[in-house]
């Protein structure tokens, strides 16, 4: 394989046409986690946040270094931003809740609701969730978990979310518009 584009070290990864070592490929997506929580997020010093899966866990310790903050893990589980067993413990534990939706988790919530006509009520920022790899791909997050040797579970597959391979296949850079364009819809229905 050829050489990482940043630090010209081997490349183990090939996304989007882009060599890019482990290191490299870690920090470019931490830092666009870290922006994201910068201008969206509400995590404070002494905050107390109620993690789902390790892969959000182990970007959190790695992004939040300095900042004290008590975190408590719960394993990962499918629909999580619907279960209430998650949102008592919260409550309880008085604790922000941090979830790993990817913007592929977003666009998928909204065409699902799109097309069977339902209000999209979890899109943008939500205020019980800190939606923690909402700039980053499924993919992407994938990828980090086979780097950081951490369990994660994607998104599901189903129509909605092969439409998006196949829209992808034929136009590279599909994922990052439609989740922009998500972003401007969610404005307008809330």
């Amino acid at each position: 394989m050829d050489s990482c584009q940043k630090c010209k070290h081997a490349a183990q990864i090939k996304y989007l046409d882009n060599q890019l070592c482990n290191s490299c490929f870690t920090r470019l997506v931490e830092r666009r986690i870290s922006k994201y929580l910068r201008l969206h997020s509400s995590i404070k010093k002494n905050d107390s946040l109620l993690v789902v899966g390790e892969l959000c866990h182990s970007i959190l310790k790695d992004i939040l270094k300095d900042l004290p903050v008590k975190i408590n893990i719960i394993p990962e589980a499918d629909e999580y931003h619907k279960n209430s067993a998650i949102k008592i413990k919260a409550k309880k534990l008085k604790a922000k809740i941090v979830i790993p939706w990817t913007m592929d988790h977003e666009s998928h919530h909204f065409i699902k609701n799109f097309i069977e006509k339902k209000k999209p009520t979890f899109l943008g920022i939500n205020k019980p969730f800190i939606k923690l790899f909402y700039p980053i791909t499924d993919q992407e997050a994938q990828i980090l978990a086979k780097i950081k040797n951490v369990k994660y579970k994607p998104l599901k597959e189903d129509s909605y979310t092969k439409m998006f391979v196949m829209l992808e296949n034929k136009y590279v850079s599909v994922r990052y518009a439609f989740a922009s364009s998500v972003k401007e819809f969610s404005r307008i229905f809330k």
